[in-house]
């Protein structure tokens, strides 16, 4: 009588072919031994996945899991322990605020936001709340009021926040006061039908 030939399994282990010769009848242990041993794999906590399940009882046959000669089983290694979705955020915003470009961009919304309170505001106040019988100087401040205010407003609106939620929230309140500021120049001018 012939000996059997000798089976084997092909594993996938990131961009690695592992061919492992084997004995079906051997539990899913001793393979899981192999299989470290032969590719130098660290982590002892692997998963193993055969035709799209997970292996699981180590002391099961391979055969049991339906394993024959050259069927390709895939071996991952186990997540990283996640943090804490809280401690997650805390973590990035962190390491995002130690970014240079998160602090450029934060000084750059920071300057057109003081532009605005130092610069703008008072034109701004002007038109809106001092009141005079002159309709063609109104008109004046209202214009120059409004221009100011949309350049800001484009040029706010066109910083780049780079995916950065804390960035993109200051962005954001910085758009929505601006807009508030325009919408009142347009109250203001249909009160005065200018």
């Amino acid at each position: 009588m012939m000996p059997d030939k000798q089976q084997s399994v092909t594993v996938h282990y990131g961009n690695q072919r592992i061919r492992i010769p084997v004995d079906l009848n051997e539990t899913l242990e001793r393979f899981i031994e192999d299989l470290i041993e032969k590719a130098d794999i660290k982590e002892k906590k692997i998963k193993l996945f055969y035709a799209g399940k997970r292996l699981k009882g180590r002391s099961t046959s391979l055969a049991k899991f339906g394993l024959k000669n050259n069927s390709k089983v895939l071996c991952i290694k186990p997540h990283k322990k996640q943090l804490p979705e809280d401690e997650k955020e805390e973590k990035g915003v962190q390491v995002e605020e130690q970014n240079p470009a998160f602090s450029r961009i934060s000084d750059e919304i920071q300057a057109i936001d003081q532009y605005v309170s130092k610069d703008l505001t008072p034109i701004f106040h002007t038109y809106v709340h001092e009141s005079s019988d002159d309709k063609q100087k109104k008109y004046k401040q209202k214009l120059m009021a409004n221009e100011l205010l949309l350049q800001q407003l484009l040029k706010v609106d066109g910083v780049d926040v780079m995916g950065s939620e804390k960035l993109r929230e200051k962005r954001k309140t910085l758009v929505a006061k601006i807009q508030k500021m325009l919408d009142d120049i347009d109250e203001t001018s249909k009160k005065l039908s200018i």
